[in-house]
C-alpha cells in the first residue's frame, strides 16, 4: 500500500522490519526486492530475489524478475541458471511467472502461450461487467463506432511516438475516439498531441480498475484496445470485467494474452505465419503490410552532433544496435565481436545502460573474454527523441538481436536511412524486425541463418559500395514503402475493426 502511494522509503522500512519478525516469508523477499529493483539498487534487489528462492526454489515471481534485471546487467551466467529454473518453473504449471520474462528468453510460441495461460488464471476471480452489446456510441443522431485506446504510455514513450499518427489519421465519420491513460502527464509535446486527436482523452489515473471499467461501459465502447498487454503498468484488471464487446492486444505486447477477455490480435502475415494460429488464443487479425504502425510526422533534429561529440572515432564502419539491454544475449554479442574482429576500425555503438548498474563493466570484461578490445564498445547516452533519432546518421548498419528483436528502434533506424540486419525466430517478438524489412520492401537485410547474418554484416563493413547502394534504396524506399505510409496503415486498421462489425453500414 506505501509503495502505491509512493511512500517506497516507508514501503521498505516496513519490510525490513517485518522479515525481521518473520524472515522465512518468501513474499516479503520478493516485494522488498521489487522496491529496491525499482530505486535502481540491482545489487540489493537480487540479494532479496536469491533469499527469496532460497525459501522457495520455484517462487514464479522471484524467478522472473531477477532472470529480467540479470540479463538486463549482461549477467549472463547468472541469467542461464535462472532460466533452467524459469523453464523447470513453466513445466510445473508454477504460478507467478511473467509472460514477458519469456519473450526475452529462447522458448517457443508454445511455451509462451503456455506461459501467458497461467498468468491469466489470476484474473479469473475478477468480477465481470454484465454482457456488453455491440451497441454503438451513447450520443444522439451518431451511429460510429466507439474505438477507445487503453495504455499507460501516451507520452514521451515508444508506443506514443509510433501510434500519434496514426491517432490523427482516423477517420471521425466511422470513429468516434477515446483514449484511457494511467500513464503520466509530462507535458511534452508528443503528450499534447496524442491528447488533441481523441474526441475524449479521460485520465483514469488512480481509479480502481471497477471504477474504469464501469466508465468505458457507460461510455458505450465498442472496441478496446489494449496497448500494453503483459507490460509495465497495464491495466488488465479492466479487460478482465469485459467492459467492452470486443477487446483487442495491439502493438504494445509481442505475443499472445492467452485470455479468454481478449478475443484478437493484432499482427501480420510475417510476425504470425500461416499456420501458426493456433499457438494464440486470439483471433488474429492480420494487416496487409506490417502491423507495426509508423508515424510521418516523427520529429528530427535538424543539427547532429559530430563523431567526436558521441564518442565515435572519426572513421570506421559503426555497426550500432540501440536495443534495451535484456535483448542481448551470450550468443548475439559472441557474434557480433565475431563480425567486428573481421572488420578493422569498426565499433558497436549501443545505447548506455543506467549507470547505477554495472552492466558495462560486465559487457567490457565479456569483450576482453572474447578477444575484442573493449574501447571498441561505444555507449550513446539517453537523449532526447529529436536528438536520440538525429545520431542514426552517424550509424551504418544496425544490428539486430534474437530472441526479441528491434521493434521501434528498427523503424526508427529505418527512418533515420540506418539499414537493420534481421535473423527472424520462431516466436512473434522474434519476427517483428522481418516484418518490418518486408514493409520496407528490404527484404534481403532478413536472413536465414546465424552465418548468414555474420556474413552480411561483415561483407557490408568491408564493401563500401554495396553499403552505399543499400542506403540509397532505403533512402527512395522511405518515400513510398508500406512501412511509412500512415495513411494506408490507418485505412488497412480500420477496415479491419469495421470487418468485425459487419451489421453497422459505416
Amino acid at each position: 500500500m506505501l509503495a502505491a502511494k509512493g511512500d517506497r522509503q516507508e514501503a521498505v522500512s516496513a519490510y525490513q522490519a517485518s522479515l525481521k519478525t518473520v524472515p522465512d516469508n518468501a513474499d516479503s523477499w520478493y516485494n522488498l526486492g521489487l522496491l529496491l529493483d525499482d530505486a535502481r539498487m540491482a545489487g540489493e534487489a537480487l540479494s532479496c530475489y536469491g533469499r527469496a528462492m532460497q525459501i522457495e526454489p520455484l517462487h514464479g515471481g522471484a524467478i522472473s524478475v531477477a532472470l529480467f534485471l540479470r540479463r538486463a546487467l549482461f549477467d549472463w551466467d547468472g541469467a542461464e541458471r535462472l532460466s533452467q529454473q524459469y523453464f523447470q518453473a513453466l513445466e510445473q504449471g508454477v504460478g507467478g511467472l511473467t509472460p514477458f520474462s519469456l519473450t526475452l528468453e529462447h522458448s517457443t510460441a508454445q511455451q509462451q502461450r503456455h506461459c501467458a495461460e497461467l498468468w491469466a488464471r489470476q484474473f479469473s476471480g475478477i468480477g465481470k461487467l454484465p454482457p456488453a452489446e455491440k451497441s454503438g456510441n451513447n450520443q444522439p443522431d451518431d451511429d460510429r463506432l466507439t474505438l477507445a485506446y487503453v495504455s499507460a504510455d501516451f507520452y514521451q514513450h515508444p508506443t506514443a511516438y509510433l501510434m500519434a499518427g496514426l491517432f490523427e489519421a482516423h477517420d471521425h465519420s466511422k470513429f468516434r475516439l477515446i483514449a484511457y491513460s494511467n500513464g503520466p502527464d509530462d507535458c511534452s509535446a508528443i503528450r499534447r498531441r496524442v491528447m488533441a486527436a481523441f474526441d475524449e482523452f479521460v485520465d483514469v489515473s488512480g481509479w480502481t480498475s471497477m471504477k474504469i471499467a464501469e466508465r468505458i461501459r457507460a461510455d458505450r465502447v465498442d472496441i478496446l484496445v489494449d496497448l500494453k498487454g503483459y507490460t509495465l503498468d497495464a491495466m488488465t484488471e479492466v479487460f478482465a470485467r469485459r467492459p467492452a464487446p470486443v477487446q483487442i492486444s495491439f502493438l504494445g505486447y509481442p505475443g499472445t494474452m492467452g485470455a479468454e477477455f481478449i478475443d484478437y490480435l493484432i499482427a501480420d502475415d510475417f510476425v504470425i505465419p500461416d499456420g501458426s494460429e493456433s499457438v494464440y488464443s486470439e483471433k488474429i487479425i492480420r494487416l496487409p503490410d506490417s502491423y507495426q504502425v509508423n508515424d510521418r510526422d516523427r520529429e528530427t533534429a535538424a543539427d547532429t552532433p559530430s563523431r567526436t561529440e558521441l564518442g565515435l572515432p572519426d572513421q570506421g564502419m559503426v555497426y550500432c544496435c540501440f536495443n534495451a539491454s535484456q535483448k542481448i544475449t551470450r550468443q548475439t554479442f559472441a557474434r557480433w565481436v565475431e563480425i567486428l574482429n573481421a572488420v578493422p576500425g569498426s565499433v558497436l555503438w549501443l545505447l548506455d545502460p543506467d549507470p547505477r548498474w554495472p552492466a558495462k563493466d560486465h559487457l567490457r570484461s565479456s569483450a576482453k573474454d572474447l578477444g575484442l578490445a573493449p574501447e571498441r564498445l561505444i555507449f550513446a547516452k539517453k537523449l532526447e527523441q529529436k536528438q536520440y533519432l538525429a545520431t542514426y546518421r552517424h550509424a551504418d548498419l544496425f544490428l539486430d538481436t534474437l530472441p526479441y528483436n528491434a521493434h521501434t528502434t528498427a523503424s526508427d533506424a529505418l527512418w533515420m536511412g540506418c539499414p537493420v540486419l534481421t535473423l527472424p525466430g520462431d516466436t512473434f517478438a522474434s519476427r517483428v524486425a522481418g516484418s518490418i524489412l518486408a514493409a520496407a520492401e528490404l527484404p534481403e537485410l532478413i536472413m536465414n541463418s546465424a552465418q548468414e547474418y555474420r556474413d552480411m554484416a561483415i561483407h557490408l563493413g568491408h564493401d563500401k559500395q554495396d553499403l552505399a547502394d543499400l542506403k540509397k534504396k532505403l533512402a527512395r524506399k522511405r518515400e513510398t514503402c508500406a512501412l511509412f505510409d500512415t495513411g494506408k496503415f490507418t485505412r488497412g486498421f480500420e477496415k479491419a475493426l469495421l470487418d468485425i462489425f459487419p451489421e453497422r453500414d459505416l
